[in-house]
């Protein structure tokens, strides 16, 4: 949606409620080229079922390599730096690192996704505060949700040692 604002931005046209006002046929041909899309897309994905199903019987061995070739090729493609590589890697090793101890991926994606979002709402609050972090303690709902965070961050090194305190 964000791509598609942008490019009717760049040609001049007005992006909100003036939209279907002033603009129905553009707003049609988004609706069509929608619903074409999905039928064609859901047609290709039946009748390559067959074939797409035969992936998964691939050795992993050759997966994986194709897949750190494209993450990489992928991470280069979109500013030229090779820091960007290095950074790539970095966050590789730290992912496996997380999984090999027990830690979820996915928490961290999401962090990943909503970060700058995050980043804003921080600032902002320090704004409010006047820059004084005690904004992020005084209400009852935030210090539950930081205590919360803490808790879910802390909880599988408690019982990653109690159940290696258990066994012996």
């Amino acid at each position: 949606m964000a791509v598609l604002m942008g490019g009717l931005s760049l040609h001049g046209i007005p992006v909100g409620p003036w939209l279907m006002k002033e603009h129905m046929e553009i707003v049609w041909v988004v609706v069509f080229g929608l619903a074409a899309g999905t039928i064609l897309s859901s047609l290709v994905g039946l009748l390559a079922a067959r074939w797409l199903a035969r992936l998964s019987a691939v050795p992993m061995g050759l997966i994986v390599p194709a897949i750190v070739i494209f993450v990489l090729a992928g991470s280069f493609a979109v500013r030229q730096n090779f820091w960007d590589l290095l950074v790539t890697i970095a966050s590789g090793i730290f992912g496996y690192f997380l999984t090999r101890h027990g830690f979820s991926l996915l928490p961290l994606t999401i962090g990943f996704l909503l970060g700058n979002e995050a980043e804003v709402a921080f600032i902002q609050s320090l704004h409010i505060s006047e820059g004084s972090p005690l904004i992020f303690f005084t209400s009852p709902l935030s210090l539950a949700l930081f205590l919360g965070a803490i808790a879910v961050g802390v909880y599988p090194l408690v019982r990653s040692r109690l159940s290696k305190g258990s066994a012996q």
